[in-house]
């Protein structure tokens, strides 16, 4: 015989200001012997360590999702936010601040509460342009590394299949389709070009590339016969137009089989060219053999044309373009998932505090930067907050007696 024992919320705003102290306050929380940083994304689910009351718990997992929501459109609000309702204090808004640079990434630094992250705005401070873009990308490997870039790139990649003896190249030609290589026979008249101009390093740019055409490309150069690489565009969402944007730094003109171009026959002169290419996981940085104002220049009136996903997709081929980035490569392993996502919050904060500038935000005695605009939501997120705590939550527990 059993019965269902209903659990219901109790003092769930004294344990909402407990929860808001307890994050604002301690950098870091031991769960299972390990330390879990108070970041804005943990927080919900570090709600249960702090709280007894199962319903408690289920509502504030709701409302600390709901602050990172907020947290993902607006950044930079939710340490404020946080303060201000575990001080129950007010908060008035300065202000707007224009500053240097690198007091910028001091401001951000104060935002964020992963480790890596502040030490990779260090590093960018230290060693780079602080006004530059930061990209993070997944790689193979045991180790993150940090390339800072100032010369354009492009979304491509060596085959997955190929393996090259270094990812520096001097002296480099592209020869450019717009399509694929359906035989061997086709890419004759190339590997004989590369046999006898071992000097030059030539990349086979194509949107696939077969077995035949790999296994080909592949012994030649083991054999170093040849200097022959397949690089690859169009295998993600973010490589599809990569092709344009080569052209746009490195001049050719690219072959098109459907538009009657045949390959064997190639003009030498339709290849491209940049004295320095470095490939490093799916990015290929080049020395630019042309100037790509123009073509940027049409990228920047799509942007104000375009709707938000597309927009997005195209201001990273814009920073690509320009140069002057910072790429962060990180191993696959999960321990580097949180990594990411607070490199990423902090690189949003970073863009966001540049592109409109600094609020400061007064809580009590205690002081918060956060980008300018961002500070006038406090007020929306405050009655959505105080909307979700009234929420009555009945958790049902079925106990069995025998």
């Amino acid at each position: 015989m059993g019965f269902t024992e209903v659990l219901r919320p109790a003092d769930v705003k004294r344990d909402f200001k407990k929860c808001c102290a307890q994050f604002s306050k301690s950098p870091y929380f031991i769960v299972n012997g390990k330390p879990v940083a108070t970041s804005v994304w943990n927080c919900p689910g570090l709600v249960k360590h702090v709280c007894e009351n199962e319903a408690n718990v289920a509502i504030l997992e709701n409302v600390f999702t709901n602050i990172c929501t907020y947290e993902k459109s607006f950044s930079g609000i939710a340490k404020a936010f946080m303060e201000i309702k575990a001080s129950e204090s007010d908060f008035k808004s300065g202000r707007k601040i224009r500053t240097s640079s690198s007091t910028l990434v001091n401001m951000v630094q104060k935002n964020i509460s992963c480790e890596f992250s502040k030490g990779l705005l260090s590093t960018i401070k230290r060693y780079g342009n602080p006004q530059l873009s930061i990209s993070v990308q997944r790689t193979p490997g045991d180790k993150p590394v940090i390339k800072f870039v100032n010369r354009p790139s492009v979304k491509m990649r060596i085959h997955p299949k190929f393996i090259v003896r270094k990812n520096e190249f001097k002296n480099s030609k592209f020869f450019m389709i717009n399509g694929a290589v359906n035989t061997s026979a086709e890419i004759m008249k190339l590997l004989n070009l590369s046999f006898e101009n071992k000097n030059t390093n030539y990349f086979l740019v194509c949107r696939s590339f077969n077995e035949e055409i790999l296994f080909t490309l592949k012994e030649n150069y083991d054999r170093s016969l040849t200097n022959v690489i397949p690089v690859e565009f169009g295998f993600d969402v973010e490589s599809i137009n990569s092709l344009p944007d080569l052209v746009s730094v490195v001049g050719g003109l690219p072959l098109s089989p459907d538009l009657g171009d045949v390959i064997s026959a190639f003009d030498e002169k339709r290849m491209g060219y940049s004295e320095k290419v470095v490939i490093f996981g799916e990015n290929v940085s080049v020395s630019p053999s042309k100037s790509n104002k123009n073509h940027v220049k049409k990228l920047l009136k799509k942007v104000d044309e375009s709707e938000s996903e597309k927009r997005d997709l195209l201001s990273k081929r814009l920073i690509n373009l320009r140069g002057n980035s910072c790429n962060v490569f990180l191993p696959r392993q999960q321990k580097y998932d949180d990594i990411e996502i607070n490199i990423r919050h902090a690189s949003k904060i970073f863009s966001d505090m540049c592109r409109k500038g600094i609020a400061q935000v007064a809580v009590g005695n205690k002081k918060f930067y956060i980008p300018a605009h961002n500070d006038t939501i406090m007020h929306s997120l405050s009655e959505d907050i105080d909307n979700l705590l009234k929420t009555g939550v009945y958790l049902p527990r079925r106990k069995r007696h025998g």
